[in-house]
């Protein structure tokens, strides 16, 4: 079941698991529903109808990202200059897409309900990932006082990154004090698999250089855990919160040139606080704040500026010195923590159909300083617009449906290895997720 996948799209977090979610811009841990381990929550409330069950869906994702060029490539001085050689990206202006724009994500849930105020859930879905695929381009480099061309964005023909991660969670949910306070944690086994290219121009500043990009496909694992708790403070105002540990992956032995402290790359941390008031009986308002901490991750945090600032001294048979690339503080892509709002609103609109819309709001995780490695990973999404619908389609049997659509936003600034040229990456992006939910 597990395919590749592209920015989804809080950096590589996605918006939201459940189809329901999705359609609410990522909102809803305080919101009582049965979504069979689907949710960001692993505690929830019981409704007045006990149920087991399970869900199945999928997600079609296609994500627009580009990258853009202007400036001439400048013109070294001299007949060494070591680390500072220019190494300019395209000849003048060039704007390169990437391909790959279409992206199946499944998800599977089950619940099952064992007494009127506990139930256990089991679920498998994607948490997002990165994906980028650049054709075309090219790069200029100037070693020693010459001037080299060469095909594709960084000069080794087709460039960049392709990240998958899984998850599969065993979650156990509790109602305690007369279904006024509901706990429960999870635990999940997540796995990741990465493919590179086109990095080969970096072997001067690589700790490893033989792991540094094609090299094929290699997977990490690791356990994790999630723990969640859900209040009914009024009957129309619950409160919730939810943390996930930072996950300690296996390395990408075959990345270990690239990815900071020889090919780790764990998953960080986050947490979330939530609201929901009952605006009326067929109706709901819903607000999350969430919070990513990617600069708990070395390989994901660190600043591209440790190849330029004397971290990391190039030489023909690798780097030297913390900063290089795969060393113990070695450079990575700039990203930043992430705080994300999220706002939405349900209605009942009749027995069977429940209308859903929202909309969220971030400041994308990535530096401009950073630009140069944002061409691989150009995940600058700040906001996301959402409608959805469930529709019961029998007794027991429910349809859902979510559309998200996230505008065009860009990162500009000066190539870090040559200032005379500006490099702009861009992306939007388009979801539809639908799911079919059966209860007993």
């Amino acid at each position: 079941m597990a395919s590749p996948l592209s920015f989804a799209t809080n950096g590589y977090f996605t918006h939201g698991k459940s189809i329901i979610e999705k359609a609410q811009s990522g909102a809803g841990i305080a919101q009582v529903n049965t979504n069979f381990g689907l949710n960001l929550n692993p505690a929830q409330i019981n409704s007045s109808e006990q149920v087991s069950g399970f869900e199945i869906g999928t997600v079609l994702f296609s994500p627009s990202r580009e990258y853009s060029v202007t400036g001439q490539p400048s013109v070294p001085v001299g007949t060494f200059c070591g680390n500072q050689c220019p190494f300019s990206i395209g000849n003048g202006s060039q704007t390169i897409t990437s391909d790959n724009e279409l992206f199946l994500i499944p998800q599977f849930g089950v619940r099952y309900q064992l007494d009127d105020v506990s139930h256990v859930n089991f679920s498998f879905f994607a948490n997002g990932g990165m994906n980028s695929e650049y054709e075309g381009g090219s790069a200029q480099l100037a070693p020693e006082g010459t001037s080299i061309k060469l095909d594709g964005t960084f000069g080794d023909d087709t460039t960049g990154v392709d990240l998958a991660q899984i998850f599969t969670v065993l979650t156990y949910s509790r109602n305690l004090f007369n279904d006024n306070l509901a706990i429960g944690a999870s635990v999940f086994y997540a796995y990741q698999q990465i493919e590179i290219k086109g990095l080969k121009n970096f072997a001067g500043f690589s700790t490893n250089p033989m792991a540094l990009s094609e090299e094929g496909l290699d997977s990490s694992n690791g356990i994790g855990w999630r723990l969640g708790g859900q209040y009914k403070v009024t009957s129309t105002f619950n409160v919730a919160a939810t943390y996930q540990a930072k996950v300690s992956m296996s390395r990408f032995d075959n990345y270990a040139g690239l990815f900071a402290q020889q090919g780790k790359f764990d998953i960080p941390s986050s947490w979330t606080l939530g609201l929901a008031y009952k605006t009326s009986q067929k109706s709901e308002l819903l607000f999350d704040f969430q919070t990513i901490n990617y600069s708990e991750v070395a390989s994901v945090a660190n600043s591209i500026s440790q190849l330029t600032n004397g971290s990391c001294m190039p030489t023909p048979q690798g780097g030297v010195g913390v900063g290089c690339l795969g060393g113990d503080q070695g450079a990575g892509f700039g990203w930043q923590d992430m705080d994300i709002y999220k706002l939405a609103y349900k209605v009942d609109y009749s027995e069977q159909l429940t209308l859903r819309v929202g909309v969220s709001k971030t400041e994308q995780p990535i530096a401009k300083q950073e630009v140069l490695f944002a061409i691989l990973t150009p995940a600058v999404i700040e906001y996301h617009y959402t409608l959805g619908a469930s529709y019961q389609l029998a007794s027991k049997n429910y349809l859902h449906l979510s559309l998200m659509y996230a505008p065009e936003n860009s990162l500009s600034d000066q190539n870090n290895f040559d200032p005379n040229q500006e490099i702009t990456v861009a992306m939007s992006q388009l979801e539809l997720g639908f799911s079919y939910q059966a209860r007993w």
